[in-house]
């Protein structure tokens, strides 16, 4: 978790970044992750096959 929102959470509560670049730095580094846990488990599936 810390990993998603560790960095812009810091920079946000100290005013660094705005709350609409919290929430895209957020939304990508997540979809960057599922992205991820997708390819693994996929090649799990076909490891196991």
């Amino acid at each position: 978790g810390r990993t998603i929102f560790g960095d812009a959470a810091r920079a946000w509560m100290k005013g660094e970044m705005t709350d609409e670049a919290a929430i895209a730095q957020m939304a990508e580094r997540f979809t960057r992750l599922c992205a991820v846990w997708d390819g693994a488990r996929e090649a799990a599936r076909r490891n196991a096959a």
